[in-house]
């Protein structure tokens, strides 16, 4: 079993300032209940984008106008990885949450995806839209209201349509363990978790996350983490190349350079890759508590 980038599963640090994201499930019910509380408070907090909107609502802004810079192309893992620390960071900044961003991993679920404990109504994120218009049901997030699409203001419910295939969990175990374990270079590793697990959760939750504005559905964090977290695992295996390993191209066709820019659209300051390939470096220092 390897362990990355955790000296324990001690959840902070306050001697180093290290903290470590958990799995969903790990979290007791009173911290399940913290982090719920905290999307609520974002949904009801005015945005800080001069939008008339919630503060919500400008991460969903931002993954919008960044989306084509930011997805398919070598950028995509490090701006997700900084993406979701701002997401972190304004819990706890403006929202009281006292905790760190939990991680969803899909690859313990059932292969049915409407087993999952995900979708536990006190406990998870709610489950499925109705058949009637995709809006769903039941759960802490049944009446939050999202404000934006690709076509710009659209105020709207929170949308699903879960699959129960095995397009959605099946093999995605193997698939990950494959791509940890032959992917040399960080652009094959990229392309293959991009185009595959990545993309198939996306797919299977349908409704927003298969969409420009994913992250109008909160599980859009929880799986970003995820990612992130498979990236470390597959940087932990040669560190010393993988830690500052980048490649590929960006979306203009040119070569990728760790000089890139990695922009929040004004969330917060924006950074260049090189700060942040190491979940322990830049404005970093967080792990992951599993064990792969």
């Amino acid at each position: 079993m390897l362990i990355i980038n955790v000296p324990s599963l001690l959840q902070g640090s306050a001697d180093t300032g290290f903290y470590t994201r958990r799995e969903w499930r790990q979290l007791a019910s009173d911290e399940q209940h913290s982090y719920l509380d905290a999307i609520r408070c974002m949904t009801e907090t005015h945005s800080k984008l001069n939008l008339n909107t919630s503060r919500y609502d400008d991460f969903t802004y931002a993954h919008i106008h960044t989306v084509n810079e930011t997805h398919g192309v070598a950028l995509s893992m490090p701006w997700h990885r900084y993406f979701i620390w701002v997401w972190e960071q304004t819990l706890r900044e403006e929202c009281g949450y006292r905790g760190y961003l939990p991680y969803w991993d899909w690859m313990i679920d059932p292969t049915n995806s409407s087993l999952s404990s995900i979708w536990d109504p006190i406990e998870g994120f709610g489950g499925n839209g109705s058949a009637l218009d995709g809006c769903v049901q039941g759960g802490p997030l049944q009446n939050i209201y999202l404000n934006y699409t690709e076509d710009g203001y659209s105020p709207h419910c929170l949308n699903r349509n879960l699959t129960e295939t095995t397009a959605f969990y099946g093999g995605e175990r193997e698939a990950v363990k494959e791509i940890v374990n032959t992917a040399k270079l960080y652009n094959d590793f990229r392309n293959k978790l991009e185009k595959g697990p990545h993309k198939h959760i996306h797919m299977g939750i349908d409704g927003e996350m298969k969409t420009a504005f994913s992250t109008n559905d909160p599980l859009f964090f929880l799986h970003h983490a995820q990612l992130d977290r498979i990236w470390c695992i597959w940087q932990s295996r040669d560190p010393a190349t993988r830690q500052r390993g980048y490649g590929g191209k960006t979306n203009f066709g040119q070569a990728a350079s760790v000089k890139e820019i990695v922009s929040t659209f004004g969330i917060r300051n924006d950074l260049i890759v090189s700060d942040v390939l190491n979940t322990r470096a830049g404005p970093f220092c967080y792990g992951y508590s599993s064990v792969f």
